[in-house]
Protein backbone atom coordinates (compact mmCIF):
# COMPACT_ATOMS: atom_id res chain seq x y z
CA UNK A 1 0.00 0.00 0.00
CA UNK A 2 1.18 3.65 -0.96
CA UNK A 3 0.07 5.39 2.70
CA UNK A 4 -0.72 8.89 1.84
CA UNK A 5 2.21 10.47 3.68
CA UNK A 6 4.51 8.33 1.57
CA UNK A 7 2.33 9.91 -1.56
CA UNK A 8 2.49 12.67 -0.30
CA UNK A 9 6.84 12.68 -0.43
CA UNK A 10 6.69 10.77 -3.80
CA UNK A 11 5.23 13.44 -5.66
CA UNK A 12 8.89 14.91 -5.65
CA UNK A 13 9.60 12.16 -7.95
CA UNK A 14 9.80 11.93 -11.89
CA UNK A 15 7.37 8.87 -11.74
CA UNK A 16 5.08 6.97 -9.73
CA UNK A 17 4.75 3.42 -9.53
CA UNK A 18 1.99 0.94 -7.51
CA UNK A 19 2.16 -2.40 -7.29
CA UNK A 20 -0.51 -4.42 -9.71
CA UNK A 21 -2.35 -6.06 -6.66
CA UNK A 22 -1.72 -3.44 -4.15
CA UNK A 23 -3.34 0.21 -3.94
CA UNK A 24 -2.91 3.59 -2.99
CA UNK A 25 -4.49 5.28 0.14
CA UNK A 26 -6.63 8.56 -0.70
CA UNK A 27 -9.33 8.99 1.50
CA UNK A 28 -8.29 12.52 3.43
CA UNK A 29 -7.81 12.96 6.86
CA UNK A 30 -9.71 12.22 10.41
CA UNK A 31 -8.98 12.79 13.81
CA UNK A 32 -10.56 10.15 16.69
CA UNK A 33 -9.97 11.05 20.10
CA UNK A 34 -10.43 8.82 23.13
CA UNK A 35 -12.09 10.19 26.08
CA UNK A 36 -11.32 8.10 29.97
CA UNK A 37 -14.17 10.41 32.02
CA UNK A 38 -16.26 8.12 32.60
CA UNK A 39 -13.64 5.13 33.11
CA UNK A 40 -11.97 7.63 35.59
CA UNK A 41 -15.04 8.04 37.43
CA UNK A 42 -16.27 4.27 37.85
CA UNK A 43 -12.43 3.84 38.98
CA UNK A 44 -13.23 6.65 41.80
CA UNK A 45 -10.14 8.30 40.39
CA UNK A 46 -10.51 11.93 39.72
CA UNK A 47 -7.69 13.91 38.02
CA UNK A 48 -6.67 17.74 39.48
CA UNK A 49 -6.09 19.22 36.23
CA UNK A 50 -4.88 23.08 35.72
CA UNK A 51 -5.50 25.04 32.49
CA UNK A 52 -6.52 27.95 31.14
CA UNK A 53 -8.37 29.03 27.59
CA UNK A 54 -10.60 27.17 25.41
CA UNK A 55 -8.02 26.06 23.63
CA UNK A 56 -6.20 23.58 25.83
CA UNK A 57 -7.03 20.13 24.26
CA UNK A 58 -4.43 18.31 26.09
CA UNK A 59 -6.49 17.07 29.15
CA UNK A 60 -9.56 17.29 27.60
CA UNK A 61 -9.44 13.37 27.13
CA UNK A 62 -9.57 13.44 31.04
CA UNK A 63 -11.89 15.61 32.09
CA UNK A 64 -14.83 15.62 29.20
CA UNK A 65 -16.47 13.12 27.58
CA UNK A 66 -17.13 14.34 23.92
CA UNK A 67 -14.90 16.93 21.99
CA UNK A 68 -15.19 20.80 22.99
CA UNK A 69 -16.37 22.65 20.30
CA UNK A 70 -12.83 24.53 21.14
CA UNK A 71 -11.26 21.68 20.27
CA UNK A 72 -13.44 20.60 17.13
CA UNK A 73 -12.36 23.95 15.74
CA UNK A 74 -8.62 23.80 16.25
CA UNK A 75 -8.47 20.53 14.55
CA UNK A 76 -10.95 21.17 11.23
CA UNK A 77 -8.59 24.04 10.86
CA UNK A 78 -5.35 21.69 11.31
CA UNK A 79 -6.31 18.65 8.99
CA UNK A 80 -7.89 20.97 6.57
CA UNK A 81 -4.39 22.64 5.99
CA UNK A 82 -2.71 19.52 5.67
CA UNK A 83 -5.66 18.24 3.30
CA UNK A 84 -5.19 21.57 1.73
CA UNK A 85 -2.15 20.98 1.37
CA UNK A 86 -1.87 17.30 0.18
CA UNK A 87 -4.02 18.41 -2.72
CA UNK A 88 -2.42 21.48 -3.93
CA UNK A 89 0.95 19.44 -4.26
CA UNK A 90 -0.69 16.73 -5.96
CA UNK A 91 -2.47 18.88 -8.32
CA UNK A 92 1.14 20.82 -9.21
CA UNK A 93 3.07 17.33 -9.31
CA UNK A 94 0.80 15.47 -11.50
CA UNK A 95 -1.46 18.43 -13.14
CA UNK A 96 -4.85 17.63 -12.20
CA UNK A 97 -7.21 20.08 -10.57
CA UNK A 98 -8.04 19.97 -6.78
CA UNK A 99 -11.48 19.36 -7.55
CA UNK A 100 -11.18 15.90 -9.34
CA UNK A 101 -8.34 15.20 -6.36
CA UNK A 102 -11.13 16.04 -3.95
CA UNK A 103 -14.27 14.09 -5.64
CA UNK A 104 -12.00 11.31 -5.60
CA UNK A 105 -11.87 11.80 -1.93
CA UNK A 106 -15.43 12.22 -1.10
CA UNK A 107 -16.94 9.38 -3.37
CA UNK A 108 -14.11 6.77 -2.55
CA UNK A 109 -13.31 6.48 -6.16
CA UNK A 110 -9.47 5.54 -5.53
CA UNK A 111 -9.73 1.53 -4.29
CA UNK A 112 -7.73 -0.20 -6.45
CA UNK A 113 -4.26 0.52 -7.90
CA UNK A 114 -5.59 0.51 -11.04
CA UNK A 115 -7.99 3.03 -10.16
CA UNK A 116 -5.63 5.29 -8.93
CA UNK A 117 -3.68 4.95 -12.60
CA UNK A 118 -7.19 5.90 -14.20
CA UNK A 119 -7.19 8.99 -12.54
CA UNK A 120 -3.55 9.78 -13.02
CA UNK A 121 -2.20 9.61 -9.42
CA UNK A 122 0.30 7.48 -10.78
CA UNK A 123 2.43 6.73 -13.60
CA UNK A 124 1.55 3.19 -13.84
CA UNK A 125 1.47 -0.47 -12.42
CA UNK A 126 4.55 -2.45 -11.90
CA UNK A 127 6.14 -5.23 -9.68
CA UNK A 128 9.26 -4.79 -8.14
CA UNK A 129 11.66 -6.73 -11.09
CA UNK A 130 9.98 -4.46 -13.31
CA UNK A 131 10.57 -1.21 -11.55
CA UNK A 132 14.58 -2.38 -11.21
CA UNK A 133 14.80 -3.38 -14.61
CA UNK A 134 13.58 0.23 -15.67
CA UNK A 135 16.32 1.78 -13.24
CA UNK A 136 18.78 -0.21 -14.62
CA UNK A 137 17.51 0.71 -18.11
CA UNK A 138 18.04 4.47 -17.04
CA UNK A 139 21.24 3.79 -15.71
CA UNK A 140 22.53 2.10 -18.99
CA UNK A 141 23.42 -1.14 -17.02
CA UNK A 142 23.30 -4.78 -17.51
CA UNK A 143 19.95 -6.15 -16.94
CA UNK A 144 21.22 -8.08 -14.55
CA UNK A 145 23.43 -6.05 -12.35
CA UNK A 146 22.90 -5.47 -8.68
CA UNK A 147 21.06 -2.52 -7.49
CA UNK A 148 22.92 -1.04 -4.79
CA UNK A 149 20.01 1.16 -2.67
CA UNK A 150 21.09 3.94 -0.15
CA UNK A 151 18.72 5.02 2.91
CA UNK A 152 17.94 8.01 2.86
CA UNK A 153 19.78 7.97 6.78
CA UNK A 154 23.04 6.91 5.04
CA UNK A 155 22.56 9.52 2.14
CA UNK A 156 22.05 12.51 4.74
CA UNK A 157 25.61 11.39 6.12
CA UNK A 158 26.92 11.01 3.39
CA UNK A 159 26.64 14.76 2.22
CA UNK A 160 28.13 17.66 3.58
CA UNK A 161 26.09 20.76 4.52
CA UNK A 162 27.85 24.23 4.21
CA UNK A 163 26.35 27.06 6.83
CA UNK A 164 26.14 30.12 5.69
CA UNK A 165 25.31 33.55 7.67
CA UNK A 166 26.43 35.17 10.63
CA UNK A 167 23.09 35.39 12.32
CA UNK A 168 22.53 33.37 15.52
CA UNK A 169 19.29 32.78 17.51
CA UNK A 170 18.41 32.28 21.06
CA UNK A 171 16.76 29.47 21.74
CA UNK A 172 15.58 29.43 25.36
CA UNK A 173 13.51 26.22 26.50
CA UNK A 174 11.62 26.31 29.85
CA UNK A 175 9.29 23.57 31.04
CA UNK A 176 7.50 23.76 34.24
CA UNK A 177 6.21 26.32 36.73
CA UNK A 178 7.66 29.62 35.93
CA UNK A 179 7.77 31.81 39.14
CA UNK A 180 7.42 35.56 39.31
CA UNK A 181 10.69 36.65 41.69
CA UNK A 182 14.04 34.65 41.53
CA UNK A 183 15.13 32.88 44.63
CA UNK A 184 17.74 33.50 46.94
CA UNK A 185 18.82 29.49 46.81
CA UNK A 186 17.79 26.47 44.61
CA UNK A 187 17.37 28.46 41.57
CA UNK A 188 16.91 26.12 38.21
CA UNK A 189 19.45 27.91 35.58
CA UNK A 190 19.59 26.70 31.68
CA UNK A 191 23.03 27.78 30.64
CA UNK A 192 23.63 31.69 32.32
CA UNK A 193 19.69 32.03 31.92
CA UNK A 194 18.08 32.23 34.88
CA UNK A 195 14.44 30.13 34.40
CA UNK A 196 13.12 31.35 38.15
CA UNK A 197 12.70 35.04 36.27
CA UNK A 198 11.04 34.35 32.76
CA UNK A 199 11.25 38.30 31.97
CA UNK A 200 14.54 38.81 33.02
CA UNK A 201 15.66 35.67 31.03
CA UNK A 202 13.81 36.55 28.39
CA UNK A 203 14.90 40.26 28.10
CA UNK A 204 18.77 38.51 28.79
CA UNK A 205 18.61 36.59 25.57
CA UNK A 206 16.93 39.33 23.55
CA UNK A 207 19.80 41.83 24.49
CA UNK A 208 22.77 39.06 23.93
CA UNK A 209 25.02 40.65 20.95
CA UNK A 210 25.32 37.32 19.57
CA UNK A 211 21.61 36.21 19.12
CA UNK A 212 19.83 39.25 17.00
CA UNK A 213 16.86 37.05 16.92
CA UNK A 214 14.71 34.72 19.47
CA UNK A 215 12.69 32.24 19.22
CA UNK A 216 10.95 31.26 22.50
CA UNK A 217 8.85 27.53 23.11
CA UNK A 218 7.61 27.43 26.60
CA UNK A 219 5.90 24.36 28.09
CA UNK A 220 3.83 25.94 31.04
CA UNK A 221 1.42 24.37 33.23
CA UNK A 222 -1.03 26.81 34.03
CA UNK A 223 0.96 30.23 33.82
CA UNK A 224 1.63 33.44 32.15
CA UNK A 225 3.00 33.61 28.66
CA UNK A 226 5.99 36.54 28.53
CA UNK A 227 6.90 37.62 25.27
CA UNK A 228 10.54 38.78 24.83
Amino acid sequence: MITQKAYYVATAADKIYCNPKGDLEWKGFASQMLYLKGTLQKLEIEPQIFYAGKFKSATEPLREDRMTDANRLQLTELLGDFYNRLLWTTAQARNLDTSTLRKCVNQSLIRRAQDAYDYKLIDGLRYDDEVKDEIRSKLNIDKHAYLNFVTLGKYAKAVSYKQTGKDKITLIYAEGEAGGRKRRSGRDRLGDLSLADPQGTLRQGRQSHRAPDQFRRRQLAGQREYLA
